[in-house]
């Protein structure tokens, strides 16, 4: 065992171990942590920082998706065939409710999206931005526009509704699911 040395804080440090750097005095810990942890992220590699932010823009996409083919349509399928005579007022509600809850997720999606183009990403970062991004097309291309057409219950609209939610869901899972396998 070597010869033993006093570090910066007055702690004994042995061969081969690096002293911890002094704490500024007056400042609390907790903010030193945090300051420390924030410089080592300014330095962590770019790719891979757009690809967890990605991830994390994936897999709340998938958790609003799952609920909405799960418990939101549905519960909306259901009121147009229970309660036809209500029907407008009910999908309207829906309409206006869920808006802002689309836009948070999406612009999410958007911006993690267009970083992680930006910084290059790998094969499996691109299939993850597929699947996110497929599903966003699906809601634009097919979703949108039938909701635009539901006027009333319209039995073959909200079949072509729950089939286009379906995929959409499907296409978030890959979206969810290739981004998690980058951090495996």
């Amino acid at each position: 065992m070597g010869r033993a040395s006093v570090g910066e804080q007055g702690r004994r440090v042995g061969r081969g171990e690096a002293p911890r750097p002094a704490r500024r005095v007056g400042v609390h810990p907790m903010v030193y942590a945090a300051r420390s942890s924030l410089r080592r992220m300014a330095h962590a590699d770019p790719v891979t920082a757009a690809e967890t932010a990605f991830a994390l823009a994936a897999a709340l996409h998938l958790g609003f998706q799952a609920t909405v083919t799960v418990l939101v349509y549905p519960a909306l399928a259901r009121a147009g065939r229970e309660h036809p005579a209500q029907w407008r007022a009910v999908h309207d509600r829906h309409s206006r409710s869920i808006v802002w809850l689309v836009g948070v997720v999406y612009v999410a999606l958007l911006a993690a999206g267009v970083w992680l183009l930006v910084t290059g990403p790998s094969p499996l970062a691109l299939l993850s931005l597929a699947g996110a991004w497929g599903a966003v097309l699906v809601t634009g291309l097919v979703a949108a526009p039938t909701h635009g057409r539901l006027d009333e219950p319209d039995p073959t609209l909200l079949r072509r509704l729950l089939l286009a939610d379906r995929a959409r869901t499907a296409l978030a899972l890959l979206g969810a699911l290739a981004g998690a396998a980058l951090h495996v």
